[in-house]
């Protein structure tokens, strides 16, 4: 257990975390089984129960979320609620550490249940279908290599739904269930829930193996929507993990090139250009993938691309403006240092410091990153290889 004991925040928040491994064949289910973790337990087999028990403890509040870490998934298990010092009256713990462990342990698993988190469930994965910036960066992904965790969707697959069964259900989050844990606290919390979780199962420490993405082929592919928009999705092999010494480095360089206030890619396609609605880079860390998004006119959508290559020229060679440096380092100071003032901040950060066995300070990564230069964001990008673009082509005039 890791316990962040401060008296900064008036909610105590906790995170249990479950580590899984990224199994193609069940991604799908496990979000099926995420939306039934939220829905009714044991003592409480009713929404309008669960709700009104939330209530009577002051606004208590859980989730339940995926997130991918390479080859692994992170289930997150979020509960908060107020210290007793902030309510008018005093809360026994035994009414928390009921509510949360009916969360964790004692969700009711049921067919009416089952088919309400499908209905749900499918509704999302078909919204995100028709959603044309997530539907063309799925078929981005679908372009690289299939044995590869990044060319799989986190969110599941409609594909999969006539093969999920609600007794693969039940026998799945028992598996969840009795996995060990890693349990975060940060508040101040009593005695009593320190013994709850101190029952609770955890792993001895936390690991990971590499899941850098390294195929080599440039794989382009075209296919035609009844839209005005076109939207280009274009995915980089990094090269570099996250313990790598070019770490910081490869976050700046994504950082100037497509993320930070008035980047390369938003100066050069849209204020000088006008070529586009949207434009933007992000970086899956630990699979050491870059994505660029455009959305453009299908008439410009070539130029678009000329420009791209054009930017990347400039990032690699260094010949891009000292004061976008200077941005991408202070955002990124920034975030650090609001991180402080969000308890799942403090905690993600716990976190990852044990997943990558770091123990640098703020203080000392602020350091670090204020003292990257132009050359070492030069090196670390120009490791970058383009590795598929999917080009969603809209056929309609953009008066339609």
């Amino acid at each position: 257990m890791n316990y962040i004991q401060t008296s900064k925040f008036l909610n105590n928040s906790i995170s249990v975390r479950t580590i899984l491994p990224f199994d193609f064949k069940r991604i799908t289910m496990l979000n099926l089984l995420v939306l039934m973790m939220q829905m009714k337990t044991e003592k409480f087999p009713s929404k309008n129960q669960i709700a009104i028990r939330f209530g009577q403890l002051y606004s208590f509040r859980y989730s339940a979320h995926l997130t991918g870490i390479g080859n692994q998934v992170l289930l997150d298990q979020r509960f908060q609620y107020l210290q007793n010092r902030a309510l008018p009256h005093h809360i026994d713990s035994d009414h928390w550490i009921e509510i949360i462990d009916q969360f964790l342990f004692h969700v009711l698993m049921e067919t009416e249940s089952f088919e309400e988190a499908k209905f749900l469930l499918r509704d999302r994965l078909c919204q995100l279908q028709d959603d044309p910036e997530t539907s063309a960066m799925s078929l981005c992904f679908s372009l690289l290599s299939p044995t590869h965790t990044v060319s799989h969707p986190l969110h599941g697959s409609l594909e999969d739904f006539e093969h999920i069964k609600f007794e693969d259900c039940v026998s799945f989050l028992h598996q969840i269930q009795s996995a060990p844990k890693k349990i975060y606290i940060c508040g101040q919390v009593d005695s009593q829930i320190l013994s709850y979780f101190s029952k609770i199962e955890e792993f001895d420490k936390l690991s990971r193996t590499s899941n850098l993405y390294k195929e080599g082929t440039d794989t382009t592919t075209k296919v035609f929507k009844p839209r005005s928009q076109s939207i280009l999705s274009l995915a980089y092999s990094t090269g570099i993990d996250v313990d790598s010494d070019d770490y910081m480095a490869e976050v700046l360089a994504v950082s100037i090139l497509g993320q930070c206030t008035n980047n390369l890619l938003f100066r050069s396609i849209r204020e000088q250009n006008s070529l586009c609605y949207s434009v933007y880079a992000s970086l899956i860390h630990f699979d050491g993938i870059m994505t660029i998004q455009v959305g453009t006119s299908r008439e410009h959508i070539d130029r678009v691309m000329e420009l791209i290559d054009e930017q990347m020229d400039v990032l690699v060679k260094g010949i891009f403006p000292s004061e976008l440096l200077e941005c991408a380092k202070k955002e990124w100071v920034d975030s650090i240092r609001f991180q402080q003032d969000d308890p799942f901040g403090l905690i993600n950060k716990a976190f990852r410091e044990e997943l990558l066995k770091d123990a640098l300070s703020d203080l000392s990564r602020i350091t670090l990153i204020n003292a990257l230069s132009k050359d070492q964001i030069s090196h670390a990008a120009s490791k970058f290889k383009r590795c598929a673009v999917a080009i969603v082509e809209g056929t309609l005039n953009e008066e339609s």
